[in-house]
Formats: C-alpha cells, sequence, structure tokens
C-alpha cells in the first residue's frame, strides 16, 4: 500500500505546557488512534505508530507553531476535512490543531530557526532587563563569544558552552522581549540560558514563555512502499 505522511501543526498552551515530549507525543498517539487514523506501525516484538515531532519542546515552554508527522496509508485526497473535525474532537483542551494536509510518500521536517517571546512580571524591573536585553544584543550584533554553563545529565559537570553561534537576534517589545534562535545539527541555545543571559528566573515572567514561530525546511524522501 502507498506510504503517506499526515502533517499536523498545532498550538500547546494552558497546562499542556507542563507535558514532557514523550507525553506529547503520547498525547497525539491517544488522539491519532481514537480518530480511527490509520497509521503505519514499526515491525518488531513491540510495534509503535510512526509518529515523529521534528522540534522538541522545553517543558513549560508554550508553543504557537508545533509540528508533528505521522506515517499513515490509504487515506483518501477528500478526506482530509472530515478527519480534522474528527481529530480536533479527541484532543485536550489546550491542544489546537492549526493546519493539516496528507502528504504522498515519506516527508519530513527540519527546524532551523525558531522565535521566543517572553513576558515579563509588573514586579520586575524594566531598566534592569533592559540593560541586560541591551547586552545580549550588543555581544550578537558584533558576533562575540556568549559563554554558558550547560549541564547535561550523566555528563558530571556543568561545562562552558559558547552559545553565540545559535544567536540570531534578541530585542526589547513594548510588552515584551523576542528572541530568534538558530537551529542546526550542532543543537541551539535552551530557554533557560536565555533566561541566565537576560538575568532572569523563571518566577520573573508573568506567564510560560512561548515559542512564537519555527522555520522549517521540508524534506521529500523517496520510496512509495510503507
Amino acid at each position: 500500500m502507498v506510504t503517506q505522511t499526515l502533517v499536523l501543526r498545532f498550538r500547546i498552551e494552558g497546562r499542556l505546557v507542563w507535558l514532557s515530549h514523550r507525553e506529547t507525543t503520547a498525547l497525539w498517539q491517544r488522539a491519532l488512534v481514537r480518530a480511527g487514523v490509520p497509521l503505519v506501525y514499526s515491525e518488531g516484538f513491540s510495534p509503535h505508530p510512526r509518529l515523529s515531532l521534528p522540534l522538541p519542546r522545553s517543558v513549560g515552554l508554550a508553543a504557537a507553531d508545533e509540528l508533528l508527522c505521522a506515517r499513515v496509508e490509504g487515506l483518501e485526497s477528500g478526506a482530509s476535512e472530515p478527519l480534522r473535525k474528527t481529530l480536533e474532537r479527541e484532543l485536550p483542551e489546550g491542544c489546537t490543531l492549526t493546519g493539516m494536509e496528507v502528504a504522498a510518500g515519506r516527508v519530513a521536517f527540519e527546524a532551523v530557526a525558531a522565535d521566543y517571546a517572553i513576558s515579563l512580571r509588573p514586579a520586575v524591573p524594566r531598566e534592569r532587563t533592559r540593560q541586560a536585553v541591551e547586552r545580549l544584543r550588543e555581544h550578537v550584533a558584533r558576533s562575540e563569544p556568549i559563554p554558558v554553563l550547560r549541564s547535561t545529565p550523566g555528563k558530571g559537570r556543568p561545562r562552558e558552552r559558547d552559545v553565540s553561534p545559535f544567536m540570531a537576534s534578541v530585542a526589547w517589545a513594548p510588552d515584551h522581549i523576542e528572541i530568534t534562535c538558530r537551529i542546526s545539527p550542532q543543537g541551539t541555545v535552551r530557554l533557560d540560558e536565555i533566561l541566565d543571559l537576560l538575568e532572569l528566573t523563571p518566577a520573573d515572567l508573568s506567564g510560560p514563555a512561548v515559542r512564537t514561530r519555527v522555520q522549517w525546511i521540508r524534506k521529500d524522501k523517496s520510496g512509495n512502499n510503507g
């Protein structure tokens, strides 16, 4: 049977921002199964649906431009709208489907950049934060090193890492801070590292930071057999 890729775009907000990457994948697996989507499963002793969330989301981060790819087979081209309505009924509050496409063959996506918005509590001193934003902006503009201490589970003490290759821009907006980060096979800068660079803590935020937009590169793979 011909293999297809179901491409779903969605938002994560509210209480669901506290789901881990694995829990978010499980959320979608349950919704797709309940909606009757003809998923393609892996082989072996423990088959599982072939689902992919191309860009992991940090726990506590809201997101407006998430993407999931599911390998499927046998979906008719005219089934998209009825399927979307059925799928929407299976999603919990806080997960909103914003786009859906049934693509022929195997399709994958790679994230190359992401925009973030950070809003502050009223009690946070604005001048102090503006100065931190300006210092970071100057480092980015001059392509100067931006060192952070990065902890990796199971690898001992935190190690210093230069995240300047991943910082594209930082700006102070009227009611929030806007940041654009590059993403590459070598990694990206983490949200907790951005907060440290801005001399902020999660308690300084008025709500979850939001990944507002992701720049995706689409890759169509050859081969039609599932």
